[in-house]
């Protein structure tokens, strides 16, 4: 399997024919969405996900995420979220820019499968503003009300939960505080989309259901 990865890989980050960077893209995404144990998130609010890929392999993949072909660049992108990790989010944020909606839309939803502080913030930012297309926030927030209801079903993240295990590695000492302020950030936010009597109804609903998630404390 590592190896098949690796010349799929490799294929999309080649400048060859189209048609084979086409197959190959779509064979990996495939593949891809075979791993997947469950279409619930891959990571959380607080935690991205790991990558299934090696620092070689994402290098590949995140070429892919540049691809003028439309094709190719979206099956990257979905690839990204079910297979990519951290180093994948600044690639997918680029993409959050792009005239394509459809692209946007995908660079979103993998943003939210990876999940992450970064990840959190980058889909907050979209949430909330007000100029962003009314489609693009609503595909932000449910990704991030997704990322906060994950912990109904799957637990809290002893790494980053207060109550968790006080065996936490020392690297992680920091983290805590920079996902409160990066939860705090989102809630503030979530506030201004309820309070804004122009925003779209279903926003204002997602963005009330989100802020109950994180202010219950489930989250």
């Amino acid at each position: 399997m590592a190896g098949e990865f690796s010349r799929l890989t490799s294929e999309i980050a080649q400048t060859g024919e189209v048609k084979r960077r086409r197959d190959s893209s779509t064979q990996l995404r495939n593949m891809g969405f075979a791993q997947r144990r469950s279409l619930e998130k891959r990571g959380t609010l607080a935690q991205p996900a790991e990558s299934k890929l090696t620092a070689q392999q994402l290098d590949s993949l995140h070429v892919g995420l540049n691809a003028d072909d439309r094709s190719v660049r979206l099956n990257a992108i979905t690839i990204a979220g079910d297979l990519g990790g951290a180093t994948s989010v600044r690639a997918l944020q680029a993409n959050c820019e792009a005239g394509d909606l459809d692209i946007r839309l995908a660079a979103i939803s993998s943003l939210g499968d990876i999940g992450g502080i970064e990840s959190t913030s980058i889909l907050t930012r979209l949430a909330s503003d007000s100029d962003e297309d009314a489609e693009v926030r609503f595909a932000a927030l449910t990704a991030l009300e997704e990322l906060a209801a994950k912990r109904i079903t799957s637990g809290p993240d002893r790494r980053f939960d207060p109550a968790g295990d006080p065996s936490t590695t020392a690297g992680a000492v920091d983290k805590p505080n920079e996902f409160t302020q990066t939860s705090e950030a989102l809630v503030r936010e979530l506030c201004a989309i309820e309070s804004d009597s122009s925003a779209d109804d279903l926003l204002r609903l997602k963005a009330a259901d989100i802020r109950g998630y994180l202010e219950s404390g489930v989250t």
